[in-house]
Parts: C-alpha cells; sequence; structure tokens
C-alpha cells in the first residue's frame, strides 16, 4: 500500500473516531440536560403537590382528604403531561390516591423507612421508562406517607433518537466533505514526494543525471525535500562528470610516458651506440618518475579525509618557508628567489607536508617565469592566521582561469606543462594539504603581470 493510500486510510479512521466521539458526548450531553429538565419538572410538581398537602397532614391522611387535592397536572403548567404520574401511598404501602393516568399502572412503593426524597428512574414496562421522584410527608417530623411525582422518559428518547439520526447524516456528510478536502491538500502536498520517487526511479532507470523535480512555490517540509533531492542529484552529477573527467585526464596522462616508454623499450633492442642508448635509458626513467609522481598524487587526492592523515605539531611557519627556498634554489637556476618571514608565524600542521606546499608552490612558479624573472615567498602574521605568499612576475594567469587553477589536471598552457614534466595535480594538492590543515588558498594577478597564491592558515603560539 502506497504512502498516500495509508495516509488516506488513516485520515479517514482517524476523523471517523474523532467525529463519533464528539456525537458519543453531544448526545451523552443532551441525555443529561433532558433528564435535569424531566427533573425539575418532577421537583416543582411535587413542592406544588406538598403546599396542597400540608394543611390536611396534622388530621392525618386518607383517600377522603386526599379527594380534593389536584392530582391531575394542568397541561399548560405540567409541560409534559399526560405523561407526569402522581401517587401517594402510606408507610404500610397503601396507595391513598393516584392520578387519573395511572388507572391501569401502579407507580413503585416506596420502600419504608424513606427520611429524604430521591429520584430514580424504573420501568413499568420493557421499553418505557419513567423518572421517579419520591418525597416523604412528614407530621411532626414523623413519615406518614409517600409522595411519588414520576414522569415518562419517552419524549426524552425520542429526543435523542432523533438527535442521534440528525448528527449521524450530519457526520456523515461533514466527514465526507473534510475527507474530501483534506485528501485534496495530502494529495497537494505529497505532489513533490511523488515527483521525487519518479525522478528517482526514472534516473535509476536510464541514468540520466540531468532529470531535476520541478520545485513547488512555498517552503513547506515536501518542498524542501524536492529542493534538497535536486541539490544531491546535482551533486552527485558533477561528481560523476568530474571522475569521468579524472578518468579521461589521468588516461591521457599516462598515456604519453607510456608511449615514450614503449618507444624507448623498443629502440634498446635495436644495435645503438652507447651514447644513444644512454639517452634513450635516461628518458625512460624519467617516463617511468613522472608516472611514478602521478600515481602517488593521485593516491594522495583520493585519501578520503586527508587531515586524519596529518600530523599537528607546533611549527614555525617561517623557518619551514626558509629551508625549502634555500633547498629550492638549484631548481630555480637563475630565478632571482627571495624570502622575506615574520618568525612569529607559528602554525599547528605537518612539517612534511608543508614543505610540500610551498614546493609546489614553487614549482609551478617557476614552469611560467622567465629564467630571468623574480619569485618572491613571504611568511605573516595577521589577524590570528599565519600568511604564505608566493609571488611571481610570470606570464600570469587570465581571469578566466583563476576560479579553475585547482582543478585536477588544470593547465593554463598545457602544452608548455607537459612538456616540462608537470603531472597537472601539483595545485590540486596544494588546496588539498591546506583544507586538511583547516586553511584556505587563492589565486590572483599580481600587478603589472605575474600571479599570487596566498595560504592563509590558522595561527598558533610559539
Amino acid at each position: 500500500m502506497s504512502l498516500y493510500a495509508r495516509l488516506t486510510l488513516a485520515l479517514f479512521v482517524s476523523l471517523s473516531i474523532a467525529y463519533g466521539a464528539w456525537g458519543f458526548v453531544q448526545l451523552k450531553a443532551l441525555d443529561n440536560a433532558l433528564r435535569g429538565e424531566v427533573d425539575k419538572t418532577l421537583a416543582l410538581r411535587a413542592v406544588a403537590l406538598e403546599a396542597e398537602i400540608r394543611p390536611i397532614l396534622s388530621h392525618g391522611l386518607s383517600t377522603a382528604a386526599l379527594r380534593d387535592v389536584h392530582l391531575n397536572p394542568d397541561p399548560l403548567q405540567a409541560g409534559s403531561a399526560p405523561d407526569v404520574f402522581v401517587q401517594i401511598c402510606d408507610t404500610s404501602g397503601k396507595i391513598l390516591a393516584m392520578s387519573d393516568n395511572l388507572r391501569r399502572d401502579r407507580l413503585p412503593i416506596p420502600k419504608s423507612g424513606l427520611s429524604e426524597q430521591r429520584y430514580e428512574t424504573v420501568s413499568l414496562k420493557p421499553g418505557s421508562e419513567i423518572r421517579l421522584l419520591t418525597v416523604p410527608l412528614l407530621n411532626e417530623g414523623q413519615t406518614i406517607a409517600y409522595l411519588v411525582v414520576a414522569e415518562s422518559l419517552r419524549l426524552v428518547s425520542e429526543s435523542l433518537k432523533s438527535a442521534a439520526q440528525y448528527m449521524t447524516v450530519y457526520g456523515v456528510v461533514v466527514l465526507l466533505l473534510t475527507q474530501v478536502i483534506v485528501v485534496s491538500l495530502l494529495a497537494s502536498g505529497l505532489a513533490p514526494m511523488t515527483s521525487v520517487a519518479r525522478t528517482a526511479e526514472a534516473i535509476v532507470r536510464t541514468g540520466d543525471m540531468s532529470r531535476r523535480v520541478p520545485l513547488p512555490r512555498g517552503r513547506d517540509e515536501p518542498s524542501q525535500i524536492a529542493e534538497a533531492f535536486n541539490t544531491v542529484v546535482e551533486r552527485v552529477d558533477g561528481l560523476l562528470q568530474a571522475q569521468a573527467r579524472l578518468l579521461a585526464d589521468t588516461s591521457h596522462e599516462l598515456r604519453n610516458p607510456l608511449t615514450v616508454l614503449r618507444t624507448d623499450l623498443d629502440l634498446l633492442k635495436r644495435d645503438l651506440d652507447s651514447t644513444m642508448r644512454a639517452e634513450v635509458g635516461e628518458e625512460a626513467e624519467r617516463e617511468a618518475d613522472r608516472m611514478a609522481r602521478l600515481v602517488d598524487e593521485l593516491l594522495l587526492l583520493s585519501t578520503p579525509k586527508i587531515e586524519s592523515t596529518l600530523r599537528h605539531e607546533p611549527l614555525s611557519l617561517a623557518e619551514v618557508a626558509v629551508e625549502t627556498v634555500r633547498s629550492f634554489q638549484k631548481v630555480a637556476g637563475e630565478r632571482r628567489l627571495s624570502v622575506d618571514v615574520d618568525p612569529d608565524a607559528w602554525v599547528l600542521g605537518d612539517g612534511d607536508r608543508l614543505r610540500q606546499i610551498l614546493r609546489n608552490l614553487l614549482d609551478n612558479a617557476v614552469r611560467y617565469t622567465s629564467p630571468q624573472g623574480r619569485i618572491r615567498v613571504t611568511v605573516v602574521r595577521k589577524r590570528g592566521h599565519s600568511i604564505l605568499t608566493v609571488e611571481d612576475d610570470g606570464v600570469g594567469i587570465p581571469a578566466a582561469d583563476l576560479p579553475h587553477v585547482f582543478d585536477r589536471f588544470y593547465r593554463v598552457d598545457p602544452a608548455r606543462s607537459r612538456q616540462s614534466g608537470g603531472t597537472g595535480l601539483g595545485l590540486s594538492i596544494v588546496r588539498a594539504l591546506v583544507e586538511g590543515h583547516g586553511g584556505t588558498v587563492r589565486a590572483a594577478q599580481a600587478a603589472p603581470h605575474g600571479a599570487i597564491f596566498e595560504v592563509t592558515l590558522p595561527a598558533s603560539p610559539s
């Protein structure tokens, strides 16, 4: 059974129980109100009769003495005549007087010893209930007779029956109308979830990740689910596309060194002189090293939580920069490589990985800076952060390429970078390692030309 069907059934059952309980309470309240009115009528009738009987109590009660008492109720005053009955009996149970409408029936004889008035409901015959009020008649503090006033509950029963029929019809109509409204609202509310289910099923069936759920108006929960679904599908689609690009780029990057290696191996099978054989061997070694670096870098980038692999030790970022720049002087060649550091710039980090970050940035700067160019490394502490900057005066980065320079295998100048032996993953590794240290990295154009890479890391006490 679908969610829509289950909710519809649950609502119908819940509304039916609610309306049934409401009807029961209303009928019970009506029953109590009508019986209360009957009790008031009996009390008023008893008071009036007791007032008539009181003057003859001192002389004793007898059938003759009660002959002139108005036992038959006036229809205009009683309100429910001729269903109001009166009966007077002595303490032994002998009936002294009764209203004319009791010729065939007798009211129950009160039990002797009753000293106060009492209400009760009895049945004279099956299906015929009456309400009794028994009042002791006292003479000098002694009970000498009982006045019994009764009224049939026929009108009460008929009123309750009519009310029950009316409330049943009314309840069914209201229940159906309410159910129609609720079901309509439910269908409208669940429409986004239905669209989510159908879209998900279509994506699984066709593999088309471009499908999206139409977003309804409003910000209710189903709309938020639809929006979240679209966001998840969009992210999954992006990841799949990125994975496809990564596989394609990796295959492309590996194809070149493999082709070179295959060619070199084929050449080594031939009769070459020692000089040519050494050159071919060196070229094959370079390509093998490049492939090894590529695999190592891919393994590093594929680590799910790179921060868990890092050590977090108090380190002087200034010392890390000075050491790395000194070791990189030979790679920089004739390029002017300078470093300016703030000794107060400390971080919690992994020294080896921080050196790798700077080496990758320096390697990138060397690739795009002419041999007569300048590369400057600075380290400062500012507003609770230690900031490492690498600036060069090379060819710079076009504005259109700035958002992508940290993407895997992205090259501003693909041919030049591949010829220089780069894997295209250096800056991606920089971003991954910086974020693993809880920092950020950004790239910008330098003035008047060149590029700036700025790494910002949380500072720590020295």
